[in-house]
């Protein structure tokens, strides 16, 4: 592994922070826009699905575009089209429009979440690959507060959009001013998948541990996304808790993911990390079994021992990548990875509510179970997998 600069080192921290600041802001912003466009409240998943369709798309092609303009050429021009997309946002005044930015928001998000992974597993530890993905959650987080305070204050939606948008385009500027620092000879001749030492997405898709290791990203995102984004309906219509009750727990849920990733990274680095994920996954499957079983008082209890369980498996699982797939697989590996965990967090919320509204909201906690099941069994049968390997 060839160390980067320090400076790329802080940069990157920036840039999971801005990464996640786009992310949750639409369920702030939705009531606002909704009554504005006149829209249906399945509205929001229009939204929300065409951005994570160009996101998975984007995952699957950035390997490739990395090989044309490199690492910090990629990386300015999809932070610009984020910030073209957020503008949009700011200024168009028709639905349609919305839809065409949201399109360039998950075109560009893809490739700056694809490209930063795939040059953080190649540079950085897996200490600081925890700490980049704390980052994003802290971006998570300020990306509402920052559209709160807007429109407490009396501004409109489009405020806060734009505000995100100028915070973002000081990243653009940042990623083009220092592009060349970032295209070293690791990262040009050997990493990118335009070399011909380079796999592309369809041969790494035909080697197992690829596949299986991307089955793990799927399912596990996919548990992240539906507890994230229904444990407040669930708290508080389901278990009949307060607004502010809820809102606590909810808070407490990604406040206990952003704690892991900065800590449970460096305890990876002493324990190891298929120690750590393994007793993570049981952590996340006893959450959710106290979500969805146990009564009040306990059951909000669950959401702690889920948001702290799952805080670490993107991140070390994506530092492992060119070690266990090989680094000229890795690439178009990251980017699978990337698209699986996008399908993932954009299928299984929607699933759990279908069945919610059809079964009542008890079916949420039992879709969460068995995504913690599946994703123990899909971990399990990669480190068979490996172990086979190195036999």
């Amino acid at each position: 592994m060839k160390r980067a600069p320090l400076a790329l080192l802080v940069i990157a921290y920036a840039a999971f922070v801005s990464l996640g600041l786009p992310d949750a802001v639409n369920g702030v912003a939705w009531p606002s826009i909704r009554e504005h466009f006149g829209l249906p409240q399945a509205g929001l998943g229009l939204l929300v699905a065409v951005a994570a369709l160009f996101y998975m798309a984007s995952s699957f092609i950035t390997p490739r575009l990395m090989g044309h303009f490199g690492v910090g050429g990629l990386l300015a021009a999809s932070t610009g089209m984020v910030v073209a997309g957020l503008c949009g946002y700011g200024f168009f005044d028709s639905w349609i429009s919305f839809l065409f930015c949201a399109a360039c928001i998950g075109l560009g998000s893809g490739a700056i979440d694809t490209a930063l992974n795939h040059y953080a597993a190649m540079h950085f530890s897996m200490r600081h690959m925890s700490w980049l993905h704390g980052f994003y959650m802290v971006g998570a987080a300020s990306g509402p507060a920052i559209m709160t305070t807007v429109m407490v204050r009396g501004a409109t939606f489009r405020s806060g959009y734009l505000i995100i948008a100028f915070l973002l385009s000081a990243l653009m500027m940042t990623f083009f001013v220092t592009r060349r620092s970032w295209n070293d000879k690791s990262s040009t001749e050997e990493e990118v998948a335009a070399s011909p030492n380079n796999a592309g997405t369809w041969e790494a898709l035909h080697s197992p541990v690829v596949l299986w290791q991307a089955l793990v990203f799927l399912f596990a995102c996919a548990l992240e996304a539906t507890a994230g984004q229904w444990i407040f309906t669930v708290m508080k219509e389901h278990h009949h808790l307060s607004t502010a009750a809820a809102g606590q727990w909810t808070t407490a849920h990604w406040a206990m993911a952003a704690f892991g990733r900065f800590f449970l990274g460096a305890w990876a680095e002493r324990m190891g990390a298929v120690r750590v994920l393994r007793v993570c996954l049981l952590g996340v499957l006893a959450g959710t079994l106290i979500f969805a079983f146990a009564p009040l008082p306990y059951a909000p209890y669950g959401v702690l021992l889920i948001g702290l369980g799952l805080s670490v498996l993107y991140p070390l699982l994506m530092s492992h990548t060119p070690e266990r797939v090989g680094e000229r697989l890795a690439p178009a590996a990251v980017g699978i990875q990337v698209a699986f965990a996008v399908l993932g967090a954009a299928l299984f919320p929607a699933v759990a509510g279908l069945l919610a509204g059809h079964f009542g909201l008890g079916m949420v906690g039992l879709v969460i179970v068995g995504l913690a099941l599946v994703s123990i069994f899909t971990h399990e049968q990669l480190l068979k997998l490996l172990e086979r390997r190195s036999v």
